[in-house]
């Protein structure tokens, strides 16, 4: 399947995940963050019935810009490019997200807007 069949799909989503963390709230391109908007892709694939396609792509988190940093909450708004490469090529999406610890700063939320 191409990928450009996959970024016609992926339009318009929104996921929410949680993770567990310590230490603060991890920044936009921290390994953290970019994983587990990969992890979200991936659901998100799988949701639409299309996890075959899953193996046969890299999807990679790409370009990351940190659009704003709250101090006071310790939260950030990130964009950056999504990328899919398989036998038919590379294509890529603009997406964004933001990163949240919870009040007791144990686990933290991702929230992925643009699939």
């Amino acid at each position: 399947m191409k990928t450009q069949i996959i970024k016609a799909t992926l339009l318009g989503a929104l996921v929410l995940s949680l993770v567990g963390c310590g230490g603060g709230t991890p920044t936009c391109d921290s390994s953290e963050a970019k994983g587990l908007v990969i992890d979200i892709t991936k659901d998100e694939l799988r949701d639409q019935k299309m996890a075959a396609v899953i193996d046969q792509i890299k999807i990679k988190v790409e370009s990351v810009r940190t659009r704003e940093h709250d101090e006071k909450r310790d939260t950030y708004s990130c964009a950056a490019e999504l990328s899919f490469e398989g036998k038919g090529g590379k294509n890529s999406i603009p997406i964004t997200y933001t990163i949240e610890s919870t009040d007791d700063g144990k686990e933290f939320y991702v929230n992925v807007f643009g699939l």
